[in-house]
């Protein structure tokens, strides 16, 4: 092989490379998250893919404890909205501790938080058609 052919395959697999790289890089359009508010204000959430591939669905997903509770007043109104594109399915989940306490489909936009005082962990569950299912993870603090 010649120089020539040599930089030419060099230049081949550079372009291979850097394509694979930035396709790589684009953002994933076979998700759709919610927006998720308290009082119009974002709250933190985790997503987790593949959420029905739990072991044990009664139980609290396992990175629960690097969520970050959100301190809110009993009552409070909790907003689920999807901007883009509704969900084939909506399900809820809520936990007080380690204990399942609701697990029965979303019907609406919002929900209220307990009036009880806790820590109350959340899945907001949506099922796709066309897209990756996925559970949107966060944690309510209520307190007076």
């Amino acid at each position: 092989m010649n120089n020539r052919m040599i930089e030419k395959i060099r230049n081949l697999i550079v372009f291979m490379v850097i394509t694979i790289l930035l396709v790589g890089c684009q953002p994933n359009e076979n998700i759709v998250i919610p927006d998720i508010s308290v009082n119009d204000e974002e709250i933190p959430y985790i997503i987790h893919k593949n959420y029905n591939n739990v072991s044990n669905p009664d139980a609290p997903p396992p990175f629960h404890h690097e969520i970050e509770p959100i301190k809110v007043a009993p009552n409070t109104r909790v907003d689920v909205v999807y901007v883009d594109e509704e969900p084939n399915h909506l399900g809820w989940k809520q936990w007080h501790g380690e204990v399942l306490i609701v697990d029965e489909d979303f019907v609406g936009d919002h929900f209220f938080a307990p009036s009880r005082e806790g820590i109350y962990i959340y899945s907001i569950e949506s099922r796709w058609t066309w897209k990756e299912d996925i559970a949107a993870v966060f944690i309510l603090q209520v307190e007076n």
